[in-house]
């Protein structure tokens, strides 16, 4: 796992590469999509509830959005139509990118570009049905959780809430079994899914602390950095728009860098476990 970590900070080509794919279309659609709102700009209680940071006076005004559709330019409307298409196209480009970042991480030297996409085109398949089998999993477990929950809530509030609360950790574990899985054929080299899932699964028996280690302590400071970007916003006025606008692409660079770390972290531990 150390080594892992160490790869992270010393290989920023992913963090920097994923960044790029986030970035970029929001610097391409988001002037577009903003004109359907800028009609509200013209309520003097919009600026007021902006300016007081009431959540309730925005709520009022949002409840009328709809009227924003008669005012909205045909750049915007395209703008809706592009996000409607680039969404897809974004899920797929960041699992194509997996392959090449988690290689990175796993390399003894830091592969160059033609490695780097390599490694995407190699693990694409492994990936997307690694994924697919996921969802399904994920879809079932929360399906029979929140069934259960439902059907015991007002019988014994306790026992809902039991079940509640072991069906989120059930789905916890259970992504983490296929975020680990990913690493994992990368780690070993194979492009086998069960093997992945096999040798993933090993890990919760053979290095649980370490594991649990690496996941709550990315997820605590993900939380940190939320509740510390929420206290920093508060604090800028509202006409410092430019200033509130680098600080929280500071805070989604720095998450999306909480993200990378901890994939570099699982694959260093799936590297230790290979050469055991």
């Amino acid at each position: 796992m150390v080594t892992g970590l160490k790869h992270f900070f010393t290989r920023p080509l992913p963090w920097l590469l994923l960044h790029l794919v986030n970035l970029l279309p929001a610097l391409l659609l988001g002037p577009l999509l903003v004109g359907s709102f800028t009609w509200m700009a013209r309520y003097p209680l919009f600026r007021i509830a902006l300016t007081e940071r009431s959540l309730d006076g925005l709520i009022d005004i949002f409840m009328h959005a709809a009227e924003a559709a008669s005012d909205a330019s045909p750049l915007t409307l395209i703008g809706f139509a592009l996000l409607s298409l680039l969404l897809p196209v974004l899920l797929s480009l960041r699992v194509f990118l997996e392959g090449g970042v988690l290689l990175t991480y796993a390399e003894p030297t830091a592969p160059g570009l033609r490695r780097f996409f390599t490694g995407c085109w190699r693990w694409l398949g492994t990936f997307l049905a690694i994924n697919l089998l996921g969802w399904i999993a994920i879809t079932l477990i929360a399906a029979v959780g929140g069934a259960l929950v439902a059907l015991v809530w007002n019988v014994a509030l306790w026992l809902g809430q039991t079940l509640a609360v072991l069906t989120l950790l059930l789905l916890g574990v259970l992504v983490t079994w296929i975020e680990l899985a990913r690493a994992a054929a990368v780690a070993h080299d194979t492009r086998n899914v069960f093997a992945a899932l096999r040798e993933s699964g090993a890990l919760f028996v053979r290095r649980p602390l370490q594991l649990l280690g690496l996941v709550g302590g990315a997820l605590a400071v993900q939380v940190l950095l939320m509740l510390l970007s929420r206290a920093v916003m508060r604090a800028i006025p509202i006409p410092w728009w430019l200033l509130s606008l680098a600080v929280g692409q500071l805070v989604i660079f720095l998450r999306l860098g909480m993200r990378m770390a901890r994939r570099a972290g699982m694959v260093g531990l799936c590297a230790v476990q290979r050469q055991a």
